[in-house]
């Protein structure tokens, strides 16, 4: 089999034959590509980038949101601010999009003893958000903890003892 009968097996008609945009969308080849989408990639320059999942918190408990999801942190070419992404990583879709200004941290939670489970803090406000490490090898989370808290550069708070 050539490749142009194995394509020629699901063609169907899109657009009359008169129509300017015919010849590129013939036979579903635009179909074709969306079933192969790249991974999302913000424009910008990226400083950290980490698989890991969020977390819902109703203010007493955490439990894990079983999504595959992946950290971003980034300066954008266009505003020059620095954005904290959380990308699900099954849809290809932003999920939530922050600016920080160098107000944001990572601090790993000890007491979780069956996964490894961090919460990002912010230093101008109370705001909280958990995510749970994806990444295959737990020896990498402190390296990703480090190269993201130091490129937002906040002031990380002294814990209260």
């Amino acid at each position: 089999f050539g490749s142009s009968r194995l394509l020629a097996a699901w063609c169907w008609p899109l657009e009359p034959a008169s129509s300017p945009i015919a010849p590129a969308r013939a036979c579903g080849r635009r179909s074709a590509m969306a079933m192969f989408q790249q991974p999302l990639r913000p424009s910008g320059l990226v400083h950290a980038e980490f698989k890991a999942g969020r977390m819902d918190w109703d203010g007493k408990k955490v439990t894990a949101d079983k999504r595959k999801g992946k950290v971003v942190l980034y300066t954008s070419e266009d505003e020059q601010l620095t954005h904290f992404q959380w990308i699900d990583r099954e849809k290809n879709e932003v999920g939530l999009d922050l600016i920080v200004i160098s107000d944001a941290y990572f601090e790993k939670i000890e007491k979780v003893k069956d996964g490894r489970v961090y919460l990002l803090r912010f230093t101008s406000s109370d705001k909280k958000l958990f995510f749970w490490m994806q990444e295959p090898k737990e020896e990498k989370d402190a390296e990703n903890i480090k190269k993201f808290n130091e490129a937002v550069g906040a002031q990380i708070p002294d814990k209260k003892g």
